[in-house]
């Protein structure tokens, strides 16, 4: 809702280290290409991309889970605004790149 907190938390990563949570407002397209999109060019067959990552957070990794509290401006202006979340979570030896993507989110802003 607008002028809240609004948290995103990932469960059952490795128990230390940092994750990144990306936000973005696309789930159809990113830097001219489409969505869904494969990342075994990156190093991370298996992996793929839902969501355009527009804005990146990184969040400490603390037994297992990360959270990113993600503050909303109090603007009516952004009420229906549709947003996509995914995250990136360093994983040693589970790929060339040594990186996983997390399942994607899809939320829509509110009003209180």
């Amino acid at each position: 809702m607008v002028g809240t907190t609004f948290p995103l938390e990932l469960v059952n990563v490795p128990t230390t280290g940092l994750a990144a949570i990306s936000i973005g407002f696309s789930a159809s397209s990113w830097s001219g290409g489409p969505l869904p999109g494969s990342l075994a060019s990156l190093g991370m067959p298996g992996c793929t991309l839902f969501a355009d990552p527009q804005f990146l957070f990184t969040t400490p990794i603390a037994l297992g889970r990360a959270t990113l509290s993600w503050s909303l401006p109090n603007d009516p202006a952004l009420a229906g605004v549709q947003f996509y979340d995914q995250a990136i979570v360093l994983d040693a030896g589970v790929n060339p790149l040594g990186a996983v993507m997390s399942n994607a989110g899809h939320g829509v802003i509110g009003t209180l």
